[in-house]
């Protein structure tokens, strides 16, 4: 449930952007071990919505959210 509401607030479907929050949903949901959670969170990274862009970090996101499926 949290990814779904992490990406109304990464996108700002019915309320205000914050890529911040969004960002914390993703991480709580990806350390639970949620492969969306995790590939989400490989975005922000990727992107640098709501933390410095680091693309060896989402890389590193990317590789454990496909490892999961």
């Amino acid at each position: 449930a949290n990814v779904q509401v992490g990406r109304l607030y990464e996108e700002g479907w019915g309320v205000e952007k914050n890529y911040d929050f969004a960002f914390q949903l993703y991480e709580q949901e990806a350390r639970r071990g949620s492969a969306e959670g995790m590939f989400r969170l490989g975005r922000m990274y990727n992107f640098g919505l709501g933390i410095e862009k680091n693309v060896s970090n989402a890389l590193q996101w990317y590789i454990k959210a496909i490892e999961m499926d």
